[in-house]
């Protein structure tokens, strides 16, 4: 297996056509490596950053009815799209990682509320914090019931 490490990006370069990552490493691998791409992933819903949130609860209590089915015994259709993510070390130190979404903030509180341990995510590697924020900023101005306050600390 070969590994192509890509030169540092300036922070105007926003992520506007990330390779795929094909191999598979563990994420902490890709980001020792400091490999920058995008891999499609099920992920473990409790490293996932939620600190910072806005939600609006009917939207999630719908979401849940769609993935999850209704109590009146009606199935869900599971998830359809996956969330998109930044994977970055923690700072619990080198072994920890954590992922912190840029959209499907919903999607998210769906499946945290429903204790799903697991959720399908394309996780991003190798993007700047600034990158991170500025893929929030775009995914918040596409839903009505959130705002600009989602992405502020």
């Amino acid at each position: 297996m070969s590994i192509e490490a890509k030169p540092t990006y300036q922070p105007d370069q926003i992520v506007t056509s990330l390779p795929i990552i094909l191999s598979e490493l563990p994420p902490l691998e890709i980001l020792g490596w400091r490999l920058r791409g995008k891999r499609y992933e099920t992920i473990p819903v409790g490293l996932i950053n939620m600190t910072v949130k806005i939600v609006d609860q009917t939207h999630v209590n719908d979401l849940a009815t769609s993935i999850f089915g209704s109590s009146e015994n009606k199935p869900g259709m599971g998830q359809i799209a996956p969330i998109i993510t930044a994977a970055f070390i923690g700072n619990e130190g080198p072994d920890n990682i954590i992922y912190e979404p840029t959209d499907g903030f919903h999607r998210i509180e769906t499946f945290i509320q429903r204790k799903s341990p697991y959720i399908e995510a394309i996780v991003l590697y190798g993007i700047s914090q600034e990158e991170m924020y500025d893929l929030r900023i775009l995914a918040a101005n596409s839903v009505r019931a959130t705002s600009f306050a989602r992405i502020a600390e």
